[in-house]
């Protein structure tokens, strides 16, 4: 949510909670998260509002500002969902490009420059991965023949 649409609430007079959705938030972000506060507290707050110069995330923040009463049909928001590189999570940090699929990678590159860009043949989708590469080889030694 920018800044923008947070400040939309600056009418609202009920209590708002500070709902961090980032997966990795700014000290700022983590000790504002589940605190209640009006939006003129939030304003007057050590923390600001999400998205304000009073935020060491400032505008690349993930924060919003939900209303309280609105939080019973929201139960799963706020949740940290896992992802690549967490902590505690079977997630690779990163995805490696092997040997076969650099091949693979190589001779897609080699198709698009043989054929202006056309699309590869539709059947390698429903190949076993180690058929792919002999398919494309052949396909390829084709097309230069044919120039």
């Amino acid at each position: 949510m920018a800044f923008k649409d947070i400040a939309k609430l600056a009418g609202y007079e009920g209590e708002l909670t500070n709902v961090v959705l980032s997966h990795a938030p700014c000290p700022d972000c983590v000790s504002a998260n589940g605190k209640s506060l009006t939006y003129s507290g939030w304003e007057e707050s050590q923390w600001g509002l999400p998205g304000s110069d009073g935020r060491i995330c400032g505008s690349s923040c993930h924060c919003v500002l939900v209303p309280n009463e609105a939080l019973p049909d929201l139960p799963a928001i706020g949740e940290k969902v896992k992802l690549r590189g967490d902590e505690d999570t079977d997630i690779r940090k990163v995805v490696e490009i092997g040997p076969n699929e650099q091949a693979i990678k190589d001779l897609m590159d080699t198709w698009n420059s043989l054929t202006d860009g056309r699309k590869l043949p539709p059947e390698i989708y429903k190949m076993p991965f180690d058929k792919i590469m002999a398919y494309l080889k052949k396909r390829i030694a084709e097309l230069r023949v044919e120039d």
